[in-house]
C-alpha cells in the first residue's frame, strides 16, 4: 500500500472525545437537515493516529423545515440498532442530505433508515471539509495528507464504531459504505477482522463496491496522479487548490490537468 498514492477530494465538504459541537460550525449540514425536518447533533471523534473527525447523529424530527430552532418531536431511543454511514470519494456526510426536498427528490437513505427505526450516524473521512483537524498537524503540512484508504479503514472506521458503541451501549454497530466507503472497510476486514471487527461490527452493507478507479488507464497513474505529491499536491480541492491546480496543469500532461479540473 502506497500512502499518498491515491489523492482524495478534501474540501467538498479515536473514540475519545465526547464533545458536542455547535451546529453553527456546520452551515451546509444544518441547512440541509432543517430543510428535511430532522434534528441532529455533531460529535468530534479522535482516531488512534490523532486525526479529529466530525460525525453527525440524527436525534429526532422537528416541527418545521424553516431552518429555525424547532421543537424536537422525538429523541431516538438508545435500544435502536446503530448504523454508521460512510460516503464515497468526492463526498462527505453532507452529501447524503444535500439535495433539498422538492418535486421528484426522494428522501435520502439516512433519513429513510431513521424512519425505519435505526439509530443513524453519518461519518466522514479525514481530509473532508469537517474533518481537517489533527492533534499536532495542520492541513498545510504534507504529513497531514500522508494516508490512504488503508488508514481510513484501520482508523476512521474503527474510531467511529468504538465511539458509537460507547454512546449507545450497544454491543455492535452496522456499517453502510458507498464506493470509497466500501474500499476502506474491505481493507479493514482484511487486516483487523479477527482482532476487532468480528466483535464490534454487526453487518456491512456495500453499496457500489469498488477497489480502485482505473477507467482512465495506467498512464494517468504512472505519469500523473501517482506523482502529484512529488510537486507538493496532496489533495484534490484542498486548502491550496487554486495554486495546486495551476501547478498540476503547468507540470503534467494535459490529460492530468483535465482530470484534476473534472
Amino acid at each position: 500500500m502506497f500512502k499518498r498514492a491515491i489523492l482524495f477530494e478534501a474540501a467538498l465538504v479515536c473514540a475519545s472525545a465526547q464533545v458536542l459541537s455547535d451546529q453553527d460550525e456546520y452551515p451546509e449540514f444544518k441547512e440541509a437537515m432543517a430543510s428535511w425536518g430532522y434534528a441532529w447533533e455533531a460529535h468530534k471523534i479522535t482516531t488512534d493516529d490523532e486525526f479529529i473527525l466530525t460525525t453527525f447523529h440524527i436525534t429526532g424530527l422537528t416541527t418545521g423545515n424553516d431552518g429555525q430552532e424547532n421543537e424536537v418531536l422525538n429523541i431516538r431511543r438508545k435500544d435502536y440498532m446503530p448504523v454508521v454511514l460512510m460516503n464515497g470519494s468526492a463526498c462527505d456526510a453532507v452529501s447524503w442530505v444535500a439535495e433539498p426536498p422538492g418535486r421528484g427528490v426522494a428522501k435520502p437513505l439516512p433519513l429513510k433508515l431513521y424512519d425505519d427505526g435505526f439509530d443513524v450516524w453519518l461519518a466522514a473521512n479525514r481530509g473532508t471539509k469537517y474533518c481537517q483537524e489533527h492533534t499536532t498537524l495542520d492541513v498545510t503540512q504534507p504529513e497531514f495528507w500522508d494516508w490512504s484508504w488503508a488508514e481510513m479503514g484501520l482508523y476512521d472506521d474503527t474510531a467511529n464504531i468504538k465511539f458509537i458503541k460507547e454512546q449507545t451501549g450497544m454491543p455492535k454497530v452496522s456499517y453502510l459504505g458507498v464506493s470509497q466507503g466500501t474500499v476502506q472497510m474491505f481493507y479493514a476486514l482484511t487486516h483487523i477482522e479477527d482482532s476487532f471487527l468480528k466483535d464490534n461490527l454487526f453487518t456491512f452493507a456495500a453499496l457500489d463496491p469498488c477497489t480502485i478507479a482505473a477507467s482512465e488507464g495506467d498512464e494517468m497513474y504512472k505519469h500523473g496522479l501517482l506523482h502529484f505529491q512529488d510537486e507538493g499536491v496532496f489533495a484534490f480541492n484542498g486548502p491550496n487548490w487554486d495554486s495546486d491546480l495551476q501547478k498540476i496543469c503547468d507540470t503534467f500532461p494535459q490529460d492530468a490537468c483535465d482530470y484534476a479540473q473534472a
